[in-house]
């Protein structure tokens, strides 16, 4: 796809974003214009740009070479960035899946009495696990990158977790192909939790892509 320029100084924004995949040294060239537009937009109205609140974030590892100001003042570049329950790294997906791994795992331990106790079977544990634990995991992940060392993080994920509701260690020597049997025989066949990312991703892709509108000209 070309990009489509009003002018080579200041493209509009949506120009931008087409141009992402396919040109980011002219994107990079852009983007004082582009906050420069933005500031004089918001000063038409009689607001202005708060610079101590304002930094810049890019996935580019090269980063942004030129400065970009407001009021003066050099914008900070971040290497990280959480919105709300988010982080955008650029690291890509690793610093997200990794902090939902933790929470998973803090999760796991706060319902440790449930794991412990024998009056509950396993079949509810199951569910329990997958409802209140694995589901925490699967937030949002329609958006992750996955790499090769990323999928096997999931898969040993979920497998610490199959492995904690019976209380089985890895010094018992129970495979995990064991485990999985083990659960498939109590809960009926399911996909892994690798697999449900996947189809979740290729969901949310499908839908955007038959949507109109700022996402699909993202996508």
């Amino acid at each position: 796809m070309q990009a489509q320029f009003q002018s080579e100084e200041e493209p509009s924004p949506i120009s931008v974003l087409r141009t992402i995949s396919t040109d980011w040294q002219a994107v990079r060239r852009t983007w004082f214009n582009l906050v420069r537009r933005l500031d004089e937009a918001a000063a038409a109205f009689g607001m202005e740009i708060g610079d101590e609140k304002t930094n810049i974030k890019t996935n580019n590892t090269q980063g942004i070479t030129s400065d970009i100001r407001i009021n003066g003042k050099t914008l900070e570049t971040l290497k990280t960035f959480k919105c709300l329950v988010s982080i955008i790294a650029d690291e890509g997906s690793k610093s997200k899946i990794v902090a939902r791994i933790a929470q998973t795992t803090s999760n796991l331990a706060r319902l440790r009495t449930i794991w412990k106790d024998r009056n509950i079977g396993l079949h509810h544990k199951v569910h329990l696990l997958r409802s209140l634990v694995l589901s925490v995991f699967l937030y949002a992940c329609e958006a992750w990158t996955l790499t090769a060392e990323l999928q096997r993080k999931i898969l040993a994920t979920e497998m610490r977790c199959y492995r904690k509701v019976p209380g089985i260690h890895y010094t018992d020597h129970v495979t995990n192909e064991e485990i999985r049997r083990m659960v498939e025989n109590v809960i009926g066949p399911h996909d892994d939790l690798l697999t449900i990312v996947k189809k979740r991703k290729l969901k949310w892709y499908g839908q955007v892509s038959r949507s109109r509108g700022l996402a699909q000209n993202i996508l």
